[in-house]
């Protein structure tokens, strides 16, 4: 028997109705599936949350509900037998084919509210607000003296991303690569003009290699692909669609006339990633997607999830969990500014003693040495700050600097013989590349992105590009203290380091209160609904906090959402807020 398993009730303080839906893993489409009621009263949602650490920014915790079950309040109707095993056994393995093959498949559940409390068409109608899936890791509590059974779901977006190796993503890139990729034997570090000479730095694994490139893109179009895949398999209906937006930083070209300023800006499909080696036909252990290669992500994560896990806070993005998806937005995306009086809150405590960022430290995964040079681990930005303020350390997910190793004079033999040639054999493999051919050259050539980069604030602005490196500082014959400088000056970790300590030093109070639910959603109809319960961008404004606070106080007016927890039963939300 094919079922959807449903459970409706209203809303006692709210007036909502809400639609609670369980469906349960299977290979089969669901076609015409059966809608099967369950009684009043035999199911339970508690509630929702999702939390930040200590500031609002990456992933945070993934957003969980927990459901409570009466048992004897199902019926002992055969027609409900699947949902009672899935209760028990919420998950099965799949076949989602192609690429991905054999998943895990837990119990769908999703959460419907219509918000009739406004007559307008276009707000009274049936919303998906969110969708979460019960795991074979997901905690589940047998109570004996109610027959009750209380389980976790997790937002249906983390489950796909978790079920995505990037085995199969190399599959998958490898099926349409031919169309987009390109080969070279060395990859070009940086170009600059001194002495009337143009003088060229490049890396390579030796005579006879070919790098081969793909555009960064491909990989999150190709995440995209296998997670519509996946979410379709868990909801048994190839209809759905699932949402993916990645934010990612503004890359540029170089200049080639040594001055380190930046060139234009690179489009999205203009960044090149090296995804693979090869020699005389086979394929060396290089590149992001290969499981030998310990700077790769095959080996780094164990799935996609963690990846965009580590990316969402390399990009400075902010995660927003969708009702169909998962986007990451730049930290002052969707500047809604909303009132909220103060009577409005049933508790409420603030704190000034602040919970700011007072270090960041980024990290590289991949280093590079050779003789006496070797690259900059990490990059640390020290702001001033009190105890109370903490430490982020964050990973960097791609790298835009050159390896500080040791380069020797070679024949310029790809370009004409006025010009010098450095070359070391080293190629990163988390590296970004453009395909371009430079003025007086013979042919192009995939050339480092410039080690400048700038972060989509997600308001209209960019971060500044405050400092960039001179290539002509030093001897065209010390091209390794060239790259090493470079790594002091500039880069990714620089960059970010900078703009989150930035963004999050000298905080001045986190505040923690309640709110009733319907005080909570501000929809005005029409669009799409979203998380709401999640903050997803809004900034909030607290109405008459100084005179509360009386004459002295610290002056909080803006404070945004740190995370909620949306209590289904009392229809309360609870919140924390910085500001």
């Amino acid at each position: 028997m094919s079922c959807i398993y449903r459970a409706e009730w209203r809303g006692r303080n709210t007036g909502w109705d809400y639609r609670c839906e369980f469906v349960p893993p299977g290979d089969g489409e669901l076609q015409n599936p059966e809608i099967t009621e369950l009684p009043a009263g035999s199911v339970e949602f508690e509630s929702i949350k999702m939390k930040y650490e200590k500031i609002p920014f990456g992933c945070g915790e993934v957003p969980t509900a927990k459901i409570k079950i009466y048992l004897d309040e199902i019926p002992q109707d055969t027609k409900y037998d699947e949902l009672r095993v899935r209760i028990w056994a919420a998950t099965i393995n799949v076949n989602a084919g192609g690429e991905l093959g054999t998943i895990p498949a837990g119990l769908v559940v999703r959460l419907w509210v219509r918000f009739n409390k406004n007559s307008a068409p276009d707000v009274n109608v049936w919303r998906l607000v969110w969708s979460g899936m019960v795991r074979h890791d997901s905690v589940a509590k047998f109570d004996l003296s109610d027959k009750t059974i209380e389980m976790e779901a997790v937002d249906l977006s983390r489950a796909v991303l978790d079920v995505i190796k990037f085995s199969a993503l190399k599959n998958a890139i490898l099926a349409v690569a031919s169309q987009q990729e390109v080969s070279s034997d060395v990859v070009v570090e940086a170009i600059f003009t001194q002495n009337e000479r143009r003088n060229v730095i490049a890396n390579s694994f030796g005579s006879g290699y070919e790098i081969k490139f793909v555009p960064l893109k491909l990989l999150t179009d190709k995440i995209k692909e296998l997670g519509n895949i996946a979410y379709r398999k868990f909801l048994r209906n190839s209809a759905e669609e699932w949402e993916l937006q990645i934010s990612m930083p503004l890359f540029y070209r170089q200049v080639y006339s040594g001055s380190g300023s930046l060139g234009s800006e690179l489009a999205s499909n203009e960044v090149l990633v090296a995804w693979r080696c090869v020699k005389d036909g086979v394929e060396e252990p290089f590149g992001v997607f290969d499981e030998r290669d310990e700077a790769g992500f095959a080996r780094r994560y164990n799935s996609v999830w963690d990846y965009v896990v580590d990316l969402c806070e390399w990009t400075a993005t902010r995660a927003e969990w969708k009702s169909g998806g998962f986007a990451m937005r730049g930290l002052r995306a969707g500047g809604e500014m909303v009132e909220v009086p103060t009577e409005w809150f049933s508790q409420f405590e603030i704190d000034f003693s602040g919970s700011g960022l007072r270090r960041v430290n980024v990290s590289s995964v991949e280093v590079a040495s050779g003789g006496e040079f070797a690259d900059i681990e990490n990059w640390v930005e020290q702001k001033d700050g009190s105890r109370n303020e903490g430490e982020l350390c964050v990973a960097n997910v791609w790298s835009n600097l050159a390896p500080a190793v040791e380069y020797k004079q070679k024949a310029a033999n790809f370009i004409n013989g006025k010009y010098i040639l450095w070359l070391g054999r080293w190629v990163r493999a988390i590296g970004l590349w453009y395909y371009e051919q430079p003025e007086s050259f013979n042919r192009a050539m995939p050339i480092r992105v410039h080690e400048c980069i700038r972060y989509d604030r997600g308001d209209g602005t960019t971060t500044a590009v405050d400092e960039t490196y001179d290539w002509r500082l030093l001897a065209s014959s010390r091209p390794s203290e060239k790259c090493l400088g470079c790594q002091t000056r500039s880069g990714v970790m620089k960059r970010l380091a900078k703009y989150l300590a930035s963004e999050f030093a000298g905080v001045k109070a986190t505040a923690k209160g309640r709110i009733d639910a319907d005080k909570c959603v501000w929809f005005e109809g029409g669009g799409s609904l979203g998380f709401v319960w999640f903050g997803q961008g809004n900034k909030f404004h607290l109405l008459g906090l100084s005179e509360i606070l009386g004459v002295g106080a610290p002056a909080v007016a803006e404070m945004r959402w740190l995370g909620v927890e949306w209590n289904l039963r009392d229809e309360e939300v609870e919140i924390e807020m910085i500001g």
